[in-house]
C-alpha cells in the first residue's frame, strides 16, 4: 500500500525527484569503475579484501637471504562483525526511555548465531569485561 498524500515519511513526498548526496554519488561512481588489473568493478575487490580479513589465510614471503616463511593471518573481529552485520543484519536492541530523567536504558541486546555441526554443544568465554555463554546447536 503506498503512502498517503502528505505523509512526511514518504521518499520524495514533496513531488520532487530523490536528491542524492554529492559525496555518495562520487563514491558510487568510483565503486563501479573497472579495475585495470583484475577487469572487475572495484567494489568486488573491496568485498574480497573484507572476506580475506574475516577469515584465516596464509601468505608466503621471502626474506633477504631467500628463505621462505609462511605467515598465518588470523581473522579480524571487526571484519567478521561487518560481514555478519551486512548479511544477517545488526542485532536487535530494545531501548527504554525514562521520560522523567531523559536517560536511555538498554533493556535487551541479543544476537543469535547458528553454529555448524562439529562445534561444541556448550562453551563459556569470559574476558573480564563480558561473558559469552553458548549452549546447544540449532542444526
Amino acid at each position: 500500500m503506498p503512502f498517503q498524500k502528505g505523509n512526511r515519511l514518504a521518499v520524495g513526498h514533496d513531488g520532487s525527484k530523490i536528491k542524492r548526496d554529492p559525496l555518495r554519488q562520487v563514491l558510487l561512481s568510483q565503486l563501479h569503475e573497472i579495475d585495470e588489473l583484475t577487469g572487475q568493478e572495484k567494489k568486488h575487490e573491496i568485498v574480497a579484501n573484507l572476506i580475506r580479513a574475516a577469515t584465516r589465510w596464509t601468505e608466503k614471503r621471502k626474506d633477504s637471504k631467500g628463505r621462505v616463511y609462511e605467515y598465518v593471518h588470523e581473522p579480524e573481529a571487526w571484519a567478521i562483525r561487518e560481514v555478519f552485520d551486512r548479511t544477517e543484519g545488526r542485532p536487535a536492541q530494545a531501548l527504554t526511555v525514562d521520560a522523567k530523567e531523559g536517560a536511555t536504558n538498554i533493556a535487551l541486546i541479543e544476537r543469535v548465531i547458528v553454529y555448524p555441526a562439529g562445534v561444541p554443544e556448550s562453551e563459556t568465554i569470559d574476558s573480564g569485561d563480558y561473558k559469552v555463554v553458548r549452549t546447544g546447536r540449532t542444526n
